[in-house]
């Protein structure tokens, strides 16, 4: 498969600088297409009320663009940051997804989905920076989750509960971005969502719900 750069990436070239402070963008015109790779390979079982699957997936993608910024602290301590589309030259990733289906869990009337992944994405090539090889690639976490169930507490009226769950992860393509519960730290979070719905008819429902409850 191939992505080509967005214009934006490709010919932005936009500045907020004062004397020291501000910011600036900086395109690349000779961005090649990614070039990507992708492997997957999939088992699934099917149950009488559900099934059961386990993807395996092996992916290399050359040329990924990755919009990298750079912050210059000056000697009044006023900041300014640069940011260009850069190319990186191999990012190989691995893993695997194990998805659950399964209507009437366990003999009850509750509906469950389930899903938890694993994925490895490294630098595994880079010829402008030799030293980021091997690095995690930014933004991708290792351990991705999701939990919803439903279940019927009357004729016309269902529960419903979610939980959505991420690891942490690297914001910089040299993973020196180690802090936590800061502005820009990509960290783990735990999201539980709950929905309550009520149908009157089969042409009407009504829904009340509250996202992310323990305010994450």
């Amino acid at each position: 498969a191939l992505r080509f750069a967005i214009v934006e990436e490709l010919f932005r070239n936009e500045s907020a600088i004062g004397n020291i402070a501000g910011s600036q963008f900086v395109g690349d015109p000779s961005l090649r297409p990614e070039d990507g790779f992708h492997q997957n390979l999939s088992f699934e079982k099917t149950l009488s009320n559900g099934l059961v699957s386990l993807n395996l997936f092996h992916d290399v993608v050359d040329d990924t663009i990755f919009n990298s910024s750079t912050t210059f602290v000056a000697a009044d301590n006023s900041q300014a940051s640069v940011t260009t589309a850069l190319p990186v030259s191999e990012v190989t990733t691995r893993g695997a997804e194990l998805v659950v289906q399964q209507t009437g869990f366990l003999g009850t009337a509750l509906d469950l989905q389930f899903n938890v992944s694993y994925t490895d994405a490294s630098i595994t090539e880079n010829v402008f920076d030799l030293s980021i090889v091997d690095n995690d690639f930014p933004r991708i976490p290792r351990w991705r989750s999701n939990l919803l169930l439903s279940y019927p507490i009357g004729r016309d009226v269902q529960l419903s509960g979610g939980l959505r769950y991420a690891s942490n992860s690297f914001g910089r393509l040299d993973n020196a971005d180690t802090g936590s519960e800061i502005f820009g730290a990509q960290d783990e979070f735990l999201f539980v969502n709950s929905k309550r719905s009520w149908q009157p008819s089969k042409s009407m429902r009504f829904g009340v719900g509250v996202d992310n409850i323990l305010d994450e």
